[in-house]
């Protein structure tokens, strides 16, 4: 009888080891688990912070481009307003000889009128 119960205290001893040790690996895979869980969490995270630095660094990029073509666009319509000034100053100056030609012709024509008039007066 003694013999009886030593074996069957022995089996229930081995139950109860099989279930520890159960337990220990249901406990293990739960650890594994949760590390796994937040291991792709912080990959997560790690992508989702390199994504948005990707858009940062495209969106800096957008605007020095957009910078680039506003300044380049200014320096033309410098350009363009500097042309029409000198074609303005240009056209002033050829009208300003005009007049000036013109002064001079009235001028000389008076002269000349005046000339042939006292050479009538002197004539008489």
């Amino acid at each position: 009888k003694l013999h009886k119960v030593a074996v069957q205290s022995e089996k229930e001893e081995r139950k109860v080891m099989a279930l520890e040790q159960a337990d220990e690996a249901k406990a293990a895979a739960k650890i594994e688990s949760v590390e796994a869980k937040e291991e792709g969490e912080q990959q997560h995270l790690r992508q989702v912070e390199g994504e948005e630095a990707a858009r940062a660094k495209q969106h800096e990029e957008e605007v020095r481009e957009r910078r680039a073509k506003d300044l380049k666009l200014l320096h033309y319509q410098d350009e363009e307003q500097r042309r029409a000034s000198a074609e303005r100053l240009a056209a002033a100056e050829v009208k300003a000889e005009g007049v000036v030609k013109t002064r001079d012709a009235n001028v000389a024509k008076l002269q000349a009128e005046e000339r042939v008039k006292r050479e009538a007066v002197r004539e008489e």
